[in-house]
């Protein structure tokens, strides 16, 4: 999951590599907040920092990956 995922550029949609959907790149963001375990974090600041990723987009592209294969 999300192994392929690449820091995007700026002016261009936004995609996993996987044919997910696109985000269009001037989409705005808005705040979103939950708690997850502290190994999902670790994880999560460790895959991002491996695939020079920032946390905030990996984060995106997890939720929308997970919503896109559950019908959300």
């Amino acid at each position: 999951m999300l192994q392929a995922l690449e820091r995007p550029r700026r002016g261009n949609d936004v995609s996993d590599q996987q044919g997910g959907p696109k985000q269009e790149a001037g989409e705005e963001r808005v705040n979103f907040s939950g708690r997850v375990r502290v190994s999902v974090r670790r994880r999560a600041r460790l895959f991002a920092a491996a695939h020079d990723v920032n946390l905030q987009d990996l984060l995106d592209a997890a939720l929308d990956e997970y919503l896109t294969k559950r019908g959300g």
